[in-house]
This record gives C-alpha cells, sequence and structure tokens, in this order.
C-alpha cells in the first residue's frame, strides 16, 4: 500500500509520536524515582507502527479500544467527585497542585486523542478498506456498550 493510499497514515503517527514520548517520560520518571502512570506507551507505538504501515487488523482493532477507551476515561472523570471527597480534592490541591492538575490534563488530552483516533479510523476511506479487506463495517457501538 502507498503512503498515499494509507488513511491509517495520520492516526499511526500521533500513535507512535504519543508511545515514544510517553515512554521516554516514564524512562525519566523511573530513573528518577518519580511516580508515573500510562495508559499508552509501548501500546501506542506498536499500534502506531502497524497503523503506518497500513495494517486492516490493527486499525480495526485500534478504532475499537479507542472507543472503549475513550468512554472509560470519560466515565472515570465522570464518577470521580463521588469516589474523592471534596475534602481530600482540596487539600491534594494544596499539597500538590501541579500532580492534579497535570493528571486531570492527561485524562483530558488522552480522551481528545483516542476520540480523534476513533474518528479517523471511522472514516469513510477506512470503511472502504476494512470492506476490502473482507471485514464487515460496524459500529462502535459495542465498545460503548462494554463499559
Amino acid at each position: 500500500m502507498k503512503h498515499d493510499d494509507n488513511p491509517f497514515r495520520r492516526v499511526g503517527v500521533v500513535f507512535l509520536t504519543i508511545g515514544i514520548i510517553d515512554l521516554g517520560v516514564m524512562v525519566y520518571c523511573i530513573t528518577n524515582s518519580i511516580g508515573y502512570s500510562s495508559s499508552f506507551n509501548i501500546f501506542a507505538i506498536i499500534a502506531g507502527a502497524f497503523l503506518l504501515k497500513g495494517n486492516v487488523k490493527t486499525a480495526r482493532i485500534v478504532r475499537w479500544l479507542s472507543a472503549f477507551f475513550a468512554s472509560c476515561f470519560i466515565i472515570m472523570l465522570l464518577t470521580m467527585p463521588i469516589a474523592v471527597p471534596p475534602s481530600l480534592l482540596l487539600v491534594q490541591l494544596k499539597t500538590n497542585a501541579l500532580d492534579v492538575v497535570g493528571t486531570l490534563l492527561a485524562s483530558l488530552v488522552s480522551i481528545a486523542v483516542l476520540i480523534w483516533g476513533h474518528t479517523q479510523l471511522s472514516s469513510t476511506e477506512s470503511f472502504k478498506l476494512f470492506a476490502q479487506a473482507g471485514y464487515r463495517v460496524r459500529s462502535s457501538m459495542s465498545a460503548y456498550l462494554w463499559v
């Protein structure tokens, strides 16, 4: 598949870039004994590499997982006020505001990237490639229902 014919390329570049940056941050945090958690790193690198090559099977999996994890992150953010008492949140903001705000921003960026990736992999061009490869084109409703 030529690069011009690959509608998965943009998503692959973004996921690969985010994965490499995330892996670098993880290594930095580990070497400096800083707590770190992530939802991308090596998985984004692998998915990005396969998407760059135009792998249809990977595109279908990433499309479904993007919908699933975006909805999980959204639900997590919506239930956070129920799970974390307001007084605890205020103490966390006073003692380490950067960590609290950083975690919130990372979650919002993750949601945005996942929704963008899902949208890109749900394009007409992508659906044509899925059909040409013999896959049925379906909605991602099952990804939302699993949450």
